[in-house]
């Protein structure tokens, strides 16, 4: 199999890319409140749902 420089460089360049990332490390998750828009008008079908979800995930993340 023959790679071409092109092939080659952009395989350099991914893989760089890649051990770049290596030394982050991920901060505890959220350090701030999540706002989370519904976009319609309160006590909209998207509203009803967004109350529901942000419920849910409270208690989920109080749970951790």
């Amino acid at each position: 199999m023959t790679f071409t420089p092109t092939t080659r460089r952009a395989a350099i360049v991914c893989g760089l890319l890649a051990l770049a990332g290596l030394g982050a490390q991920a901060q505890a998750w959220p350090q701030k409140a999540i706002k989370l828009l519904a976009p319609s008008t309160a006590g909209g079908p998207p509203d009803v749902y967004a109350r529901a979800l942000a419920d849910h995930r409270r208690r989920r993340s109080a749970s951790r």
